[in-house]
């Protein structure tokens, strides 16, 4: 054997180094970052990146490599995860508060309300549905319970016939939940020109809005349905 000079058998060149290798559940991974502009959330891009612009590259990779969704989708998994919790904790309070099995159900019933509300009004104006706007459905569902304890709360309260204290509260109580309503309407209308936050601005904004409209028929109909409350007869 002898020496030979490195150049005739290998080209050399300088290149930069990978001085850390990144690695997520012991894999190597590449993360690929972005910022978003205009009114596109980083839902929407990451959804219409990975289902239609890059099908057909996640289909033709090689064995072992993958192309995973991580950051705000990531997200609404971990959001999800605590609610069974905040249920049951929520329960206790009316619970509590209420002292009653069936008022606790009339309550509880009313939380779902703002669902309804919040999708509407996030499928009337095209916003998607993801992390910061279940954000908002969250903060609404609370926010619906609370009204629904204060008309129940004036039910008990009233002392009166059960037919006439149902009326009279919901007439008592209908302007400070409204007002009460409006004016965490009006604490998040600044959100709404920003494209990240307005998705958890109309969900809630609608959300509260319709619920406190169909909380102020629905609580009072609930509650004359349990206890069997009877109008007054026609004489």
């Amino acid at each position: 054997g002898r020496y030979v000079p490195l150049g005739e058998i290998a080209d050399i060149s300088y290149e930069n180094e990978t001085s850390t290798i990144w690695r997520r559940d012991l894999h190597p991974t590449i993360t690929i970052r972005g910022e978003t502009s205009g009114d596109k959330t980083a839902d929407s891009v990451v959804n219409e990146l990975y289902d239609r612009t890059l099908k057909e590259f996640r289909e033709h990779l090689p064995d072992g490599y993958t192309l995973e969704k991580d950051g705000a989708i990531k997200s609404v998994q971990y959001l999800a995860a605590p609610v069974p919790i905040m249920i049951f904790l929520i329960l206790m309070i009316l619970m509590f508060e209420l002292d009653k099995i069936p008022l606790m159900v009339i309550a509880g019933i009313t939380g779902p309300l703002g669902l309804i509300g919040a999708i509407l009004s996030l499928f009337l104006t095209r916003q998607p549905m993801g992390f910061v706007s279940i954000v908002g459905m969250l903060a609404l569902s609370g926010m619906v319970v609370r009204n629904s304890i204060i008309l129940l709360d004036q039910h008990l309260a009233d002392g009166k016939k059960p037919y006439d204290a149902v009326i009279e509260s919901a007439a008592l109580r209908f302007r400070p939940i409204m007002l009460s309503s409006v004016t965490d309407v009006l604490g998040f209308v600044p959100l709404i020109p920003s494209p990240f936050w307005r998705p958890l601005a109309v969900s809630f904004i609608g959300g509260l809005l319709l619920a406190t409209a169909i909380g102020l028929l629905v609580v009072p109909a609930l509650y004359c349905w349990y206890y069997k409350v009877e109008g007054p007869k026609a004489s």
